[in-house]
């Protein structure tokens, strides 16, 4: 499977104001301006995304460290197929049903690789946004809020699941920008 080809520049990634409004709140074309840096390599993910202390009163956006899935279902579901098919399979030999599969994959995954039961919850499939209007689905392994699996188990997912290639970060289509913390009373 191949991963969309990173499209942000170093220079604007480190730049912290890159993510955040041109003015005092974020318009139509910041949510467009900001798709277009994603999806950025494992590597490069910049310090305002991952670390609060960068800007202490925001919430950064919420970014995910996946696998991008082309085919969006059908890929998932090929997935579990080809790497898990005993999962995928009723005890009379039957396939289990594409819906049945495509929720069940993370627990696939979560199950497989013996992800330690605190760390659960990071592995998911999720929809994601990026350059142009591309759109679709990853298979994740944590985000920048919630924190992320071990490079030991993300690696062994990579090897095991997506012929080596190192995950890549992308931006929730719903929270892809900083936000002030709410504090209810």
């Amino acid at each position: 499977m191949s991963q969309p080809e990173r499209v942000a520049t170093v220079e604007n990634l480190y730049d912290p104001n890159t993510f955040m409004p041109k003015g005092d709140s974020y318009n139509r074309g910041d949510y467009g301006r900001i798709r277009k840096l994603f999806p950025i390599a494992y590597t490069d993910v910049p310090r305002c995304l991952v670390d609060p202390r960068v800007f202490p009163k925001y919430i950064p956006p919420k970014i995910y460290l996946g696998w991008y899935i082309p085919g969006h279902s059908k890929g998932v579901i090929n997935i579990a197929k080809e790497h898990f098919p005993e999962m995928t399979k009723l005890k009379s030999g039957r396939i289990k049903s594409d819906g049945f599969i495509f929720d069940q994959l993370p627990k696939f995954i979560r199950t497989h690789y013996q992800v330690p039961e605190r760390e659960q919850g990071r592995v998911d499939v999720v929809d994601v946004t990026m350059k142009g209007s591309v759109g679709g689905l990853a298979v994740v392994v944590g985000s920048n809020i919630d924190g992320w699996l071990s490079e030991d188990l993300v690696e062994r997912i990579s090897n095991d699941l997506f012929n080596g290639q190192q995950p890549m970060w992308y931006i929730d289509p719903y929270k892809w920008g900083f936000v002030q913390p709410r504090h209810d009373y």
